[in-house]
């Protein structure tokens, strides 16, 4: 449990237990975009680049993983930078996440509010990505811009807010 009886009172059970799925599935994130010496640790397939459960100590397969997902309200996706195959993870989740229906919107760290219309107009299909990275300097604020392409097009493929 990741939190005792007494938190639950002083944080109120409500807000607890509408935190707790969250927490789980972020920490299922994190399994699945572990440093490497996690996942020598971790069951054969998440070794292998597969997901694992956190809570049954056990592999997840990918549709399964979907499945919790689209259950939760908010799902944060995070990534090592640098390393292309979290970028990879992100954009499937993404366009599985789509393919299941479900709504979605896309926060980007790297682009503040000042490019929200930048933005807009790369959702809405009237400028390219490289437009996009050029119109907000993407390049020389973010070295590994590139990296979130695929993110980003599963996103505003999906129809998703960016």
């Amino acid at each position: 449990m990741l939190t005792s009886p007494a938190s639950h009172r002083s944080l109120g059970s409500a807000f607890v237990r509408a935190l707790l799925p969250g927490l789980a599935l972020l920490m299922i994130l994190i399994v699945g975009c572990a440093g490497p010496q996690a996942l020598r640790r971790g069951p054969a397939a998440v070794r292998n680049g597969g997901w694992g459960d956190t809570a049954r100590g056990e592999p997840l397969p990918f549709d399964a993983l979907l499945d919790d997902l689209a259950g939760a309200r908010i799902v944060y996706l995070g990534e090592r930078h640098g390393v292309a195959r979290h970028h990879r993870q992100q954009q499937r989740i993404i366009a599985g996440l789509a393919e299941r229906g479900v709504p979605q919107a896309l926060g980007l760290e790297q682009l503040e509010a000042q490019y929200q219309p930048v933005l807009d107009r790369y959702a809405r299909g009237e400028i390219d990505f490289r437009a996009l990275a050029a119109e907000t300097d993407w390049a020389t604020r973010w070295r590994n811009y590139h990296d979130y392409r695929p993110a980003i097009e599963a996103a505003r493929k999906a129809g998703a807010p960016l």
